[in-house]
């Protein structure tokens, strides 16, 4: 790991910072979508698990490009294999697992209200 930090170090550089760019419009869309569900009139937990999935996949998005550059840090630092073993293993639970699981709360959250106020909209807007 820590020779394949060091070979790579700007793109896993990179690869942190738009992981952290990421964050930023993914909470921003949350919360947009969280009051346009409300606007519609849907009072179901729907809304609300549509802005909890979004800023805990935001923040785990967010902690992943964090830790992403902490590691890169650490590969230059130290001669540690335990610690960037660890660290890339917290880069990827909270890039993968982490974010996947909760990015699924956002996306039910904002589907199934849709789908029972049968709200769909068509591919293309010919009607």
């Amino acid at each position: 790991m820590l020779a394949y930090a060091r070979d790579h170090a700007s793109t896993l550089r990179l690869s942190a910072f738009l992981a952290l760019g990421a964050a930023v419009p993914l909470a921003i869309w949350s919360a947009t979508a969280y009051r346009r569900l409300r606007a519609l009139g849907i009072t179901a937990p729907g809304s609300a698990i549509t802005l909890a999935g979004g800023v805990i996949a935001s923040g785990f998005t967010a902690l992943s490009g964090l830790t992403g550059w902490t590691g890169w840090t650490a590969s230059r630092v130290a001669d540690s294999p335990p610690v960037a073993s660890a660290l890339r293993d917290l880069v990827f639970m909270t890039g993968g697992p982490g974010f996947l699981s909760f990015f699924g709360l956002l996306l039910a959250g904002v589907s199934v209200p849709m789908l029972l106020l049968r709200m769909f909209w068509p591919v293309c807007a010919c009607r």
